[in-house]
């Protein structure tokens, strides 16, 4: 892959003087001689008073007593990943018209939620803020997926067991115990898949839980996905394929397996798609690919510790987070008065959380350190 760095090294200085200036999208009189930032979904009061900058709006940052203040910018959270595994803790969730953003942190002992946005072109095309944040301390939170009902399930790792996360309203339900190491997740329809680090593949019926099928396979399951009507799951070097009537395939690859999401798949460094004749390669990562997130013919992906953007089949990779010991990406179209293709990504040191809108090449909406 041959790198392309002119642009994005503007677009990458750009962004950190974007973040340095108030993050405000609407300025608004107070009523009081003063003005204040308000979000795009948030109104100005009627005022007389009219508003020309908001350069000393107290509105516009984040409290670091109340770090999810009402109308703050999705801004920081420290983390500390050293001893997690390669990726799979960002999931995006839709429910109620919004897009929400879940990630789970395991040495913290905790997940977060986030809002994002998409504006009109005359405001912040991005705005992110934090709704919720959920304790689980000695749980191991792990890998998240989305759910068709606008939830987000967790792997609690130490404690055996799942929950599901409502974004929307900000709680969590009732832990599901499972197997020994919840490794690895995947829904489909009314279906929740769950691979074991006992070598166990366990289905779930989504809307209670109630336990449809367990198969045990050899190896530390680490990775499962659906591909078509059946389900796919990598132990190490070991790829198994499930067909509809449980009738299992193993094939031994020579490099490592995974990840697999989706229809997606990477085989040590040949990313592609897996189908019903087999594995069809379509990019070579020069890597390992540690995280992969597709959506349609796009991809995002984790490779040596850098991230990567393929916007369509037929495109080649662009560098997206360059030098930043990326470790996990979501990709996902967020609705608004515009929408945008938007790549998240969450890296180890610094630890960031990085939003990119796509409209064909990233542009950089807004980088937040977590300080």
């Amino acid at each position: 892959m041959t790198r392309k760095r002119s642009g994005l090294y503007w677009i990458r200085v750009a962004c950190v003087v974007a973040v340095t200036m108030p993050n405000c999208t609407r300025c608004c009189p107070t009523g009081f001689g003063s003005c204040q930032c308000n979000w795009a979904w948030e109104d100005c009061p009627a005022s007389g008073n009219g508003c020309n900058s908001c350069s000393s709006s107290s509105g516009g940052a984040m409290s670091v007593d109340n770090p999810f203040e009402a109308g703050s910018r999705g801004q920081s959270f420290e983390a500390s990943v050293e001893d997690e595994d390669g990726g799979g803790t960002l999931a995006f969730v839709t429910s109620g018209g919004a897009t929400y953003l879940v990630a789970s942190m395991g040495t913290r002992g905790e997940v977060r939620a986030f809002r994002v946005d998409a504006n009109a072109l005359d405001e912040d095309p991005l705005t992110v803020r934090p709704t919720a944040l959920f304790p689980f301390d000695g749980d191991g939170p792990g890998r998240a997926v989305s759910d068709e009902r606008g939830h987000a399930i967790v792997a609690l790792r130490t404690s055996g067991a799942i929950v599901t996360i409502d974004p929307r309203l900000a709680t969590a339900g009732e832990r599901h115990a499972v197997c020994s190491s919840p490794n690895a997740l995947a829904t489909r329809n009314d279906e929740t898949l769950v691979g074991c680090g006992s070598g166990e593949l366990v289905t779930l019926r989504t809307s209670d839980f109630v336990e449809l099928g367990r198969v045990r396979l050899d190896g530390e399951l680490d990775e499962v996905a659906v591909s078509g009507d059946g389900v796919v799951a990598g132990a190490g070097t070991t790829l198994y394929a499930l067909d509809a009537d449980a009738g299992v395939t193993r094939r031994d690859a020579a490099g490592i397996v995974g990840p697999l999401r989706a229809a997606g798949a990477a085989f040590d460094g040949d990313i592609g798609s897996l189908g019903s004749d087999g594995f069809h390669a379509k990019t070579h990562a020069q890597a390992s690919v540690t995280d992969l997130a597709p959506l349609g013919d796009a991809a995002a992906f984790v490779a040596g510790g850098e991230a990567w953007l393929r916007a369509s089949a037929d495109s080649d990779p662009i560098p997206i987070a360059e030098s930043l010991a990326a470790r996990a990406v979501a990709l996902a179209d967020v609705p608004g008065e515009i929408t945008r293709r938007v790549v998240v990504v969450r890296s180890v040191e610094p630890s960031m959380l990085v939003f990119f809108t796509v409209p064909g090449i990233p542009s950089a909406a807004a980088i937040e350190p977590l300080e």
